[in-house]
């Protein structure tokens, strides 16, 4: 989630109960042009220790080449991200463009292997490129052999919007066919559906991305918490933001934040009216006050 997921919404994610954190997804090109020129969405803190980081590539040459620099980092694990269904990211020849190419993802994961050796690696995928032709089974039984620590499995094909529901039972489809423990994700918002998922499909944990939004709390074992920890959370989420970045910048950062906290109160609309204007971090404060009194 490049522009969400930096380290203050990481970290407060952790504090929510996340076990493991993913910084955004870089292009391997990227790497390989500008090596010491992360940007700063990838950089993180010793507390978001287990971290691993998101690539996409086109090809092994430039997959090989972004794990050796990669070798080198404090990163816990490496990604490959085969399942973006971003059409920026398919015009590459990256993410879910690489579905079809079953052999082609392959190729990349052991140039990355070859290239960081030291560091486990994990892949993404979606259940196939389009919906109803599930590839997604022959492709983990064609990684046989590679050394994944896990596949996280996207509950929907590349061609679905967010809005579909993801499918449990093709995700379980999968699981009984691989190799490799599979994570689920897709369509998670709360524990009770994790649980549901891991119990249906057979994953051995579950991804959430979009359902964090506004609900860093998302993490926990438990259902819903009440408004004192959550109101906390908030809080606590944008202090991590003005002490990452110059206030003005925390503002505009933590204006999509503001929306998606105000998600279900009594006074949303009227917040998000607001949001686009303010540039001050004291409105900032005004409006998590305005929140804590709904």
């Amino acid at each position: 989630m490049s522009g969400i997921c930096d380290g203050p919404f990481r970290r407060i994610c952790r504090i929510g109960g996340a076990g493991l954190l993913v910084a955004p997804m870089v292009a391997a090109r990227h790497l390989v042009r500008k090596p010491t020129d992360l940007p700063r969405e990838q950089h993180f803190a010793e507390t978001e220790h287990p971290i691993g980081i998101q690539i996409i590539a086109s090809g092994p040459q430039e997959a090989y080449q972004a794990g050796m620099i990669l070798n080198n980092s404090r990163y816990d694990f490496i990604e490959l991200n085969a399942g973006c269904p971003s059409r920026r990211i398919l015009a590459m020849g990256c993410g879910a463009a690489l579905l079809p190419k079953p052999e082609l993802i392959r190729e990349i994961l052991l140039a990355i292997k070859a290239g960081a050796p030291e560091i486990p690696l994990t892949l993404k995928i979606r259940l196939g490129y389009r919906h109803s032709n599930l590839t997604a089974v022959d492709l983990v039984r064609l990684l046989e052999g590679v050394p994944l620590l896990w596949i996280t499995l996207h509950g929907r094909y590349a061609d679905q919007p967010f809005t579909y529901p993801a499918d449990w039972d093709a995700i379980k489809q999968v699981v009984d066919s691989s190799p490799f423990p599979i994570i689920g994700n897709g369509g998670i918002t709360n524990p009770r559906d994790a649980k549901r998922m891991m119990a249906h499909s057979g994953t051995i944990a579950v991804m959430i991305g979009r359902g964090a939004l506004g609900r860093p709390w998302v993490f926990g074992k438990n259902e819903e918490p009440g408004w004192e920890i959550k109101s906390g959370m908030m809080h606590k989420h944008w202090q991590m933001q003005l002490d990452e970045y110059p206030p003005n910048d925390a503002v505009i950062k933590f204006r999509k934040h503001l929306i998606w906290y105000s998600r279900g109160h009594n006074n949303a609309c009227e917040i998000r009216r607001l949001v686009p204007s303010i540039k001050e971090p004291a409105q900032v404060e005004d409006l998590l006050e305005q929140l804590d009194v709904t």
